[in-house]
């Protein structure tokens, strides 16, 4: 985490990189950050509509409810989506080979944890999950 704050204020500040800008154009930035602002207003939404429902890692022994309104309705996983979104819209911004290494860890690591909360989720609500699971994509 420390180092890939760095490479976001060396870009921003121009200091030492650490490897070479793969392609520069200036309205690619306005791409980039406009994908960072959905990740960031996906993510968000999916904090707030979840309320109380909140929850960080796997936690079987807690009783919530499955929530399945606002941007649940149309993606499984908003908070993990709008994460990508973010890995995708810095790589574009800041168009480096390291962003890019970090972009693909990051969506797969974020990935692997979907599939975990997946199998904790059917789990804690059966058929429930596995109907909403019919209706809805685990992405889009």
């Amino acid at each position: 985490m420390a180092f890939f704050f760095y490479l976001i204020c060396a870009n921003a500040f121009n200091l030492p990189l650490a490897g070479p800008v793969m392609f520069y154009r200036y309205y690619v930035h306005w791409y980039g950050s406009a994908l960072c602002f959905i990740g960031l207003l996906l993510a968000a939404s999916a904090v707030i509509t979840l309320g109380v429902n909140f929850r960080i890692g796997l936690d079987e022994e807690t009783p919530v409810k499955l929530v399945t309104k606002g941007p649940f309705a149309i993606n499984r996983n908003p908070l993990y989506t709008g994460m990508v979104f973010i890995f995708a819209g810095v790589y574009i911004t800041y168009a480096s080979w390291i962003f890019l290494v970090y972009a693909l860890a990051g969506a797969l690591l974020v990935h692997r944890q979907i599939l975990r909360e997946e199998t904790s989720l059917y789990t804690l609500f059966n058929n429930e999950y596995a109907e909403y699971c019919k209706i809805v994509g685990r992405y889009f």
